[in-house]
């Protein structure tokens, strides 16, 4: 089995490429849906062992939509607060894009306010010093994107590293 390795910094900007070359609907539904699909990957990893509590994870079921698994991590404390806003923002980005067939891009009134509470949108310091702030609304939500996949991303690897110690500890008090 490969080993599992962190996703850094560097990684945002590779996550992000898949997506340079969408339009701005495509990629902010593209980016959304990949998210969701990796929200409910997350969730899964903080199951017991059972098939029955995934199929809450389901279309239709209670965890079934973005919203529901956005506030759910949050309410059991799966993801900081920055995070939690973030998933929130994207959601409702993600949902105009999807739901209203005007003419709608990054730069759209709506959409570029909306894109100002992103966390890619703040100032916040990088490795090596200084701060840096997306000015782009496109870049500040495929930022905000990248950034909460890579979150999601090392919080499962955690739990799951977690759950190998707790299993190898189990089978050496076994009797």
């Amino acid at each position: 089995m490969r080993k599992v390795e962190r996703l850094e910094f560097a990684d945002f900007a590779k996550i992000v490429d898949a997506y340079k070359k969408e339009s701005d609907r495509a990629a902010a539904v593209l980016a959304a849906a990949f998210l969701e699909s990796f929200l409910g990957d997350y969730l899964r990893a903080f199951f017991v062992d059972d098939p029955e509590p995934a199929k809450l994870l389901e279309e239709n079921r209670l965890l079934g939509s973005f919203g529901a698994r956005a506030q759910v991590a949050y309410a059991f404390g799966l993801v900081t607060p920055a995070v939690a806003s973030d998933l929130r923002y994207i959601g409702k980005i993600r949902n105009l894009f999807a739901h209203d067939i005007s003419e709608l891009s990054f730069s759209s009134p709506r959409v570029k306010d909306l894109c100002g509470n992103l966390s890619a949108a703040k100032s916040v310091p990088i490795p090596g010093g200084g701060e840096v702030a997306e000015a782009d609304p496109r870049q500040q939500y495929l930022g905000a994107f990248a950034a909460t996949v890579v979150f999601l991303y090392n919080g499962r690897l955690e739990r799951e590293r977690q759950q190998a110690g707790r299993e190898a500890a189990d089978s050496h008090h076994a009797p």
